[in-house]
């Protein structure tokens, strides 16, 4: 009976025993961006849609944990300074230096790093901001 059970429990690992994260592509590690795509992940899983569904959902999570770790820098200083491609397009557009080191300096706390970072991909996203900034200047 044991053997039985055994030859089950790989047949079944071998043939679905993928987890819907790996499904979903995430890799999973002790980091923020992974930690929220599987939170991500859970919440779509929870919800009254296919599991197919929400793991094609979360596969796109990236974006999504971006947003957040943009946000969380705030508050939680091991993330800053975290700048993804869209806050790097809206300082290019401005001419700032496009690095997590270079726009960190030109700030004074990790809040202020976050609203920095907030700006900036309005003036990647936003059509008109750039401008704007650059006549208030000057």
């Amino acid at each position: 009976m044991a053997g039985t059970r055994e030859r089950v429990v790989k047949t079944l690992l071998d043939r679905h025993g993928v987890t819907y994260a790996e499904q979903a592509r995430i890799r999973l590690a002790d980091r923020p961006s992974a930690l929220y795509q599987l939170l991500v992940l859970a919440t779509l899983l929870s919800a009254r849609i296919s599991a197919d569904v929400a793991v094609a959902a979360a596969r796109e999570g990236p974006a999504g944990a971006d947003i957040f770790l943009r946000e969380v820098q705030a508050v939680w200083p091991d993330v800053a300074p975290y700048v993804d491609d869209r806050v790097s397009e809206g300082a290019k557009m401005l001419r700032l230096p496009s690095s997590a080191r270079g726009l960190s300096g030109l700030v004074g706390s990790p809040r202020d790093m976050a609203r920095l970072a907030a700006a900036l991909v309005r003036v990647a996203l936003e059509r008109g901001v750039a401008d704007e900034v650059k006549q208030a200047v000057s």
